[in-house]
């Protein structure tokens, strides 16, 4: 999903799926408590390797490490080119000023030229630079949320993304996945999107408000995935092959569904996993669904056959010919968990909701919106959500028309979901416990 759609929320989830790089780089070290490193990707989120590193304080900074230097305020610093493989420098402030910032001139952000706060550790290695963002825990918050959630919604579903943000952030940092890089988390939608858009007023508040808040079960933090838009129900982790975890639950985001009464009978049961329920249930939605108004609830495309072709050559170039497409296997939301392709030399199944959408890139073919509008040039199918019809010219496959619902993968908190919510009156715990089952909400140093 590349990088946060303002408009339409983030679309794709926090830890969705691993990072994509596998090169080695030097460890930097552990982070000290409160603190969290955050790899920076290039321009447009594709690599950990920078070809070149500018940078620009409003004040003084000092550079320690290979290289010490004390650099005046608004003057770039070129660091790609004092730098050699195997150097490694810090650059931070020279002076403590709240509004101390680090701009990096050589990287690109939908907020223009990104500035940072804390300290920025940048390595040069024979691929080129890292560069790695080291900043307090609540000040990282304060630029997620925001890239995360269009700061201009409902203050209870600003704090409800703050929580959610800091979980998984928490439960990251233990995870330690990117400890090859120096880092805990990157700044993309493989893990959380990060200083995308800069800091704003509601979401500081938003962050502050919630005072160190994480969602736990059994005393561990949760895996707090959130996404854009729900199709009206959600799914467990099992898209992904996960066992169900008890706190993510399969559950309608409907207003008949958010009663208490209600509440306490949902279970991430199999009531959308046959494809005749998940059609009807795409074909008659609830009116008391929260996102029925929202762009990406329900959606439509049709996939011309030299796409599919392209996308097999990729995935599965063994089926020859691609003659056919079927949905196998749904979660309990709906979701498509196994993928048949058919053609005149084999058969393929691909396995996971995010390598499905991957499959079935809409490339340049318009997607219709429920609204109506048209949605171009995306990279993956807007979520797993979908019913395949086959078109046939002559009895060969000319396209795949795929109607579905929702924006992004469907597990944990719909981000319109809780808009929607936060308009009805719900507070923030009230939104969580929505969508996370059995979770204590709790200050881990209190």
């Amino acid at each position: 999903d590349g990088t946060t759609n303002q408009q339409d929320v983030s679309g794709e989830t926090a830890g969705a799926s691993d990072p994509q790089e596998e090169e080695q780089a030097a460890d930097a070290g552990e982070t000290t408590d409160g603190m969290i490193r955050v790899l920076l990707m290039d321009d447009g989120y594709q690599s950990y390797w920078h070809s070149q590193v500018t940078v620009e304080g409003n004040v003084p900074l000092a550079v320690t490490g290979s290289v010490v230097e004390t650099w005046p305020a608004d003057s770039p610093l070129s660091l790609s080119e004092l730098l050699k493989p195997g150097d490694q420098v810090t650059v931070a402030p020279a002076e403590e000023k709240e509004e101390a910032r680090i701009s990096v001139l050589s990287l690109a952000r939908s907020q223009g030229t990104p500035a940072y706060e804390g300290s920025l550790t940048v390595t040069a290695e024979e691929e080129g630079f890292l560069l790695c963002s080291q900043v307090d825990l609540e000040t990282y918050l304060k630029y997620v949320v925001p890239s995360e959630m269009p700061s201009g919604y409902p203050a209870e579903a600003l704090k409800a993304q703050a929580v959610c943000a800091r979980t998984y952030a928490v439960r990251q940092k233990e995870e330690n996945r990117l400890k090859q890089y120096g880092a805990d988390v990157d700044d993309s939608v493989s893990f959380q999107v990060y200083n995308n858009i800069g800091r704003q007023s509601s979401t500081d508040e938003a962050v502050d408000a919630t005072g160190g808040v994480v969602m736990t079960y059994e005393g561990e933090p949760i895996q707090a995935y959130f996404f854009s838009t729900s199709c009206g129900h959600t799914s467990t982790d099992e898209v992904w092959g996960g066992e169900g975890a008890p706190y993510l639950r399969s559950v309608e985001v409907s207003r008949q569904s958010v009663e208490p009464d209600a509440l306490e009978a949902w279970a991430a049961g199999p009531f959308l996993a046959s494809e005749e329920s998940f059609r009807n249930f795409l074909d008659l939605p609830d009116p008391d669904d929260y996102e029925r108004e929202d762009t990406w609830y329900r959606w439509q495309i049709t996939l011309p056959v030299r796409l599919l072709q392209q996308a097999a050559g990729k995935f599965c170039p063994q089926v020859g010919t691609v003659a056919g497409i079927k949905v196998l296997e749904r979660s309990g939301g709906g979701a498509a968990k196994k993928l048949e392709i058919t053609g005149d030399q084999g058969v393929c199944l691909l396995k996971d909701e995010y390598s499905i959408r991957e499959f079935l890139s809409p490339g340049d073919v318009p997607i219709t919106c429920g609204d109506g509008t048209l949605s171009t040039a995306m990279s993956i199918l807007p979520s797993a959500y979908f019913v395949c019809e086959p078109v046939y010219q002559e009895e060969a496959l000319k396209a795949v028309t795929l109607r579905g619902g929702g924006y992004g993968h469907g597990v944990g908190m719909s981000q319109n979901g809780a808009r929607h919510l936060a308009d009805d009156g719900k507070n923030w715990k009230e939104i969580l416990n929505v969508f996370y089952r059995e979770i204590t909400l709790e200050q881990p140093d209190a």
